[in-house]
């Protein structure tokens, strides 16, 4: 049985990734990371396919936008890694190192004042695309739906604030304006 080709396994992956197999959007993703500086924008294609295995349920999607997040933007990984903790991936709940310098002694946090217990702020992500130069971008109505607040991560790692802009009566596509 001959071996497949790359392009053959990344056209599978990205097919079962649009059928919402979480694994093959992993394994597209691994496939176009391994094409970095051999085909313009193949990090942001990578990227794509994590964060549509992460939302398909794919921890170890998860688990590999943290790992490309954490030196960028330490809480960005977290929030990767707390999803892809709650998609049954144990090593993504083990306490992640600490910041602090190496051979500092570290002392113990202060004990927070007593206050009332404060509802968990829950993070959910998802996908979008651009429709306009502006900053609008549509994404799933339930993406959104109940949020406080909104903000978007670019492939380049930035985050933009946003708000919900509207809405189409019949699709479950919500816009945001940066």
């Amino acid at each position: 049985m001959a071996q497949r080709s790359e392009h053959e396994r990344f056209t599978d992956g990205v097919e079962a990734c649009h059928a919402g197999d979480g694994a093959g959007c992993y394994e597209a993703g691994m496939i176009a990371l391994e094409w970095e500086g051999r085909a313009p924008g193949a990090t942001e294609i990578a990227l794509a396919n994590f964060e549509r295995g992460c939302d398909a349920g794919d921890p170890a999607s998860c688990r590999r936008l943290a790992a490309r997040w954490s030196a960028i933007q330490p809480e960005t990984a977290a929030i990767y890694l707390k999803r892809a903790c709650t998609l049954g991936d144990r090593e993504s709940c083990a306490p992640q190192p600490s910041t602090e310098a190496a051979g500092q002694p570290t002392s113990p946090p202060a004990a927070p004042p007593a206050a009332a217990p404060q509802p968990e702020a829950t993070v959910v992500s998802g996908t979008c695309f651009f429709v306009a130069k502006a900053g609008i971008a549509v994404t799933n109505r339930h993406v959104i739906d109940g949020a406080a607040d909104l903000a978007l991560i670019d492939a380049r790692g930035r985050v933009h604030a946003a708000r919900s802009c509207g809405r189409t009566r019949t699709s479950t596509w919500r816009s945001w304006k940066r």
